[in-house]
């Protein structure tokens, strides 16, 4: 399986100009750079570059997969990242700090009730060096544990 790095080199063009340093950021190859230095991301670059490289491994399994960014303004205004995910409400956070799931996954809802029906909401949480996980609540994994087992 190809890694989420160079699924991001792939799928982004590197701009040839170089950005501005930031004490937050993420250090990435400039490749307009031969000497190999680098350019810094902010956390708001970090996380729509991690967005755009979760959708990209999501169209697997979601053929019409969508960033809510692009697609639906309510659903991004419900903390869930991605549309045309279901039975997934799916959340994308890509920071080093903690994240406070028991706050983040009930506040994934819609104000469209019937958007939010037979939904197990899902956090991928990726952090430098550290790797990638899923977080969901017990009640939803025994749910998902029920219909495939």
């Amino acid at each position: 399986m190809e890694s989420l790095v160079t699924t991001v080199k792939k799928q982004m063009s590197i701009s040839k100009k170089r950005l501005p340093s930031t004490k937050s950021g993420t250090s990435v190859p400039d490749e307009s750079n031969e000497k190999g230095k680098s350019r810094r991301l902010n956390a708001r670059q970090k996380g729509h570059q991690f967005e755009r490289a979760l959708r990209l491994r999501l169209l697997k399994f979601f053929p019409k997969c969508l960033t809510s960014r692009l697609a639906s303004k309510l659903t991004d205004d419900a903390g869930i990242d991605f549309v045309r995910t279901r039975p997934f409400a799916i959340q994308a956070k890509a920071v080093e700090g903690t994240v406070d799931y028991w706050k983040l996954i009930p506040a994934m809802k819609i104000n469209d009730p019937d958007e939010d029906v037979n939904s197990f909401h899902v956090v991928v949480h990726k952090k430098n060096n550290k790797g990638t996980v899923v977080v969901m609540s017990l009640e939803d994994f025994e749910s998902i544990l029920e219909l495939i087992i």
